[in-house]
């Protein structure tokens, strides 16, 4: 039984765990909150005016690149023979997934399981992306020889 799976397989099968449980559900929360609070911008914009617009488009851009980055890192991770560009990009959004997640996580912490939800994207990104070097380096090294 152990011939029935290769190993390239076995690592889809875990990186796409990982993605359900670390990245599938702060993507669906990001989703509904960025409409809830799009439509709620959009609705009181001639009262408050364009700052609202900078209040809500700001953290839903950083929350885009984070996002962007985690699943950019999965996607490069489960390629047959990963190759990593924008090597210092993907590390800035790890840590920018990483640290973005402390206050979402702090704000979130009356339901413990919202800390966990917030926290999970980071590590799983960082994970992934230590994942896919460490492949990208032993294709290199096997080519070279």
């Amino acid at each position: 039984m152990d011939g029935f799976l290769s190993n390239l397989v076995k690592l889809r099968i875990v990186l796409t765990f990982g993605a359900i449980a670390g990245l599938l559900p702060v993507t669906l929360v990001f989703i509904w909150g960025a409409l809830f609070f799009l439509a709620g911008a959009l609705g009181s914009l001639a009262s408050t005016g364009w700052l609202a617009w900078a209040i809500i488009l700001l953290p839903i851009s950083m929350s885009v690149f984070c996002l962007w980055t985690s699943w950019k890192i999965y996607a490069i991770s489960m390629a047959t023979t990963p190759e990593v560009r924008y090597k210092r990009l993907l590390i800035a959004g790890v840590v920018a997934t990483a640290l973005w997640g402390v206050p979402w996580a702090y704000f979130g912490r009356t339901f413990p399981t919202t800390i966990y939800i917030f926290m999970m994207p980071g590590i799983t990104a960082a994970a992934m992306l230590a994942i896919a070097l460490k492949r990208e380096q032993a294709v290199a090294k096997q080519l070279q020889s």
